[in-house]
């Protein structure tokens, strides 16, 4: 355990160099007597994609919420920057803050019976857009529905619904987008196409926190990472910064010709290898561990060599490394 809180401390304190747009300390939210997110504590730089990551259920929705100010903390502060460094959020200045930043939700916001121009024209006079017709030609072009303008909304397929409705939330250049699962129920295709747009809308200058399931994308894609379970961050930082946390634990990969690994696993987990996770997956045996040489010389020693047909060695991605906290339960209450 104090591992990992002094990871997570370690890279708070280098973030603090950085220009952070966005903060939250100690923030903690509950719904009644249920605790969803106890002492939060990040930060989100200007300028990057900042990737909230967790099974179902943890809590990402009710942390994206939370920082639209529609759900309200137990506990904590929220500080954002209006241009001239980190201030509290309070009622002076929250429709100010509200005014700078854009959220699309996983269930959509728009207006079903609306055309995708209808809908743009109304988010755009919410906010007072000037030159309205113009910016919604932007941002038509910039998600890819100019030429379905004029189509009814609820016509449109699952991804253009989802294209609309990010093109709502950004109708007005918001200094912050927040994303709330953008390709979830989307097939491989149009997923990258939605990270294709976030990328666009990234390179305009919008700081974008998203908050998904699909690990592979956020590592891929996000500069840096927040890992949600149990109520806490298990992990926070660069996906570079991560990778290099857990270069020391390597991934092996070990295929036997027969596919019989129940003699192996048992040998294997009753050694001194420092084995952090061991499974079959796709027919070959799996172990990540920090005692690389060992493990092969153990191996070696305990396979018929007709019986192995290969062994490699692979760094664990930072899904792997999720997974692995999260099977052991790890917990920093």
């Amino acid at each position: 355990m104090t591992q990992f809180l002094l990871i997570i401390r370690h890279f708070s304190s280098l973030w603090e160099m950085g220009s952070a747009i966005l903060s939250v300390k100690d923030w903690s939210v509950s719904f009644g007597k249920f605790n969803v997110l106890s002492r939060v504590h990040l930060n989100v730089l200007r300028g990057e994609i900042f990737g909230i990551i967790g099974v179902s259920g943890v809590g990402k929705t009710t942390l994206l919420s939370s920082f639209t100010t529609v759900i309200k903390p137990d506990l904590g502060v929220l500080m954002f920057d209006f241009g001239s460094g980190l201030k509290p959020i309070n009622k002076k200045n929250v429709l100010l803050y509200k005014s700078l930043i854009g959220f699309s939700s996983q269930e959509g916001s728009f207006y079903p019976e609306l055309s995708v121009f209808e809908n743009l024209r109304y988010f755009a006079s919410l906010y007072s857009v000037n030159k309205v017709n113009e910016r919604v030609s932007e941002v038509l072009k910039l998600v890819d529905l100019l030429k379905f303008k004029d189509t009814k909304a609820s016509k449109l397929s699952g991804g253009m619904q989802k294209r609309l409705d990010i093109a709502c939330a950004i109708i007005h250049k918001p200094k912050l987008l927040l994303l709330d699962e953008p390709t979830a129920d989307l097939d491989p295709m149009m997923r990258n196409h939605i990270w294709d747009i976030i990328h666009k809308i990234n390179k305009e200058g919008t700081t974008i926190i998203v908050a998904s399931h699909f690990l592979d994308e956020l590592e891929k894609s996000c500069d840096s990472l927040a890992m949600i379970h149990n109520k806490r961050l298990i992990l926070l930082g660069s996906v570079s910064k991560l990778h290099s946390l857990y270069s020391k634990s390597k991934e092996v990969h070990i295929r036997l010709k027969f596919k019989e690994y129940s003699s192996l696993i048992s040998h294997l987990k009753s050694s001194d290898l420092n084995i952090k996770r061991i499974a079959v997956v796709n027919g070959e045996l799996v172990v990540l561990t920090s005692n690389l040489d060992m493990l092969i010389k153990r191996v070696f020693n305990i396979v018929n060599p007709e019986n192995l047909q290969s062994i490699s060695v692979n760094e664990p991605s930072v899904k792997e490394v999720f997974e692995t906290l999260v099977n052991s339960n790890f917990d920093l209450m």
